[in-house]
């Protein structure tokens, strides 16, 4: 079954060699105190979108991994869970290495990005809402993004990650993020 799953920057080589384990085995715990749901560390967390408009979750990291996994496991999702509406999540042991037939990140970051170029990326484009100034949830536009790529922090462990800066000091949040 195909599914996804955002993954940091930081750990793409390292996925890349051994495949996506569970927190338990990589004791790779990038979530700050109480931001992680009690959800198991024994297991991996996917998803499938439910539909384009918001394919990608870059709060869990900006590189979207697609997946061929057998047999996942469909869970339940709490009734408040914010991304109830937007995807179904699954669970699967682990992922091996060769599971992963793609990796997409946005080309608004490549030239911010020193990776390793024998991997094989698919840069694509990214399309966010957000709010202007007067409060509008809009369409973000080339100049918005491009302001967004250069002043937002890639690492998910760095202060403002995803989060850009205006030049008047003004913070920039993306929503409803779609790669394409």
């Amino acid at each position: 079954m195909k599914l996804f799953k955002n993954i940091d920057v930081c750990d793409l080589s390292k996925i890349l060699k051994e495949g996506i384990l569970p927190i338990c085995k990589t004791k790779n715990n990038n979530w700050s105190d109480n931001r992680r749901a009690n959800n198991s560390k024994d297991v991996v967390y996917l998803f499938a979108p439910k539909n384009q408009n918001q394919n990608s979750f870059p709060e869990y990291g900006i590189v979207l991994l697609e997946l061929e996994v057998k047999n996942p496991i469909k869970i339940e999702t709490l009734k408040n869970d914010p991304h109830n509406e937007v995807y179904d999540e699954y669970i699967v042991k682990a992922v091996n290495k060769e599971d992963i037939k793609k990796i997409y990140i946005p080309l608004i970051f490549k030239e911010r990005l020193k990776l390793n170029p024998i991997l094989k990326i698919t840069w694509v484009e990214m399309k966010a809402s957000y709010y202007n100034s007067n409060d509008d949830f809009i369409n973000a536009s080339e100049e918005i993004l491009k302001q967004f790529a250069k002043t937002t922090e890639l690492n998910s462990q760095e202060f403002n990650y995803f989060r850009g800066i205006y030049e008047n000091k003004e913070i920039i949040d993306l929503y409803n993020i779609s790669y394409s």
